[in-house]
């Protein structure tokens, strides 16, 4: 059968709307389905063995898979985005906020041994914090007595001292041991 009569063939059969004309076939060059209702040329084409449009076609898919992906990638990247900022992702979470401690307070003299009594003045370098002392080898907090001035000592004394200011956590306690001899 010649070229001329199997496209004249294969236009009646379309014309006609005849059975075989509604179903499909692969296109040999693309691997894709080609249908005579939405591409009448290029089933025509398969039909007669002649080349088809296969550069429209490939490309449209190659279109339509490319912008799934882009699709997808990009709504990962945007659920990423969310997660990173919402999560309390722990490095995104900030740290509690540093209170200061009060510096802490020395004494004068520094300890040690003594004859007869010694006197003992507590030095502070914050003039706005208190001082609170102990005498008794106890730890002073700041229900202990507040230090107004220098006091003697006359027999061995474990003195313990912090200092307390608003806001700032207390100082260490400093202790010192003053041995009296007589």
């Amino acid at each position: 059968m010649s070229r001329a009569w199997q496209r004249m063939a294969i236009a009646f059969v379309l014309a006609c709307g005849c059975a075989a004309a509604n179903s499909q076939m692969v296109d040999p060059t693309t691997g894709m389905m080609v249908d005579p209702a939405t591409d009448p040329m290029d089933y025509a084409n398969i039909i007669s063995g002649q080349p088809t449009n296969v550069d429209m076609e490939a490309m449209n898919q190659m279109l339509a898979q490319q912008k799934a992906a882009a699709d997808a990638a990009q709504q990962q990247a945007f659920q990423d985005f969310v997660n990173s900022t919402n999560q309390g992702n722990q490095n995104d979470t900030p740290s509690a906020p540093v209170i200061p401690q009060t510096d802490a307070p020395s004494m004068m003299p520094s300890g040690g041994s003594f004859k007869g009594q010694v006197m003992v003045t507590i030095l502070d370098r914050d003039p706005n914090a208190a001082l609170h002392y102990t005498v008794d080898g106890s730890k002073p907090s700041e229900n202990s007595p507040d230090y107004a001035g220098s006091f003697a000592v006359s027999s061995t004394t474990k003195v313990r001292v912090i200092a307390v200011k608003d806001g700032e956590r207390p100082s260490g306690v400093v202790t010192k041991t003053f041995k009296i001899k007589s």
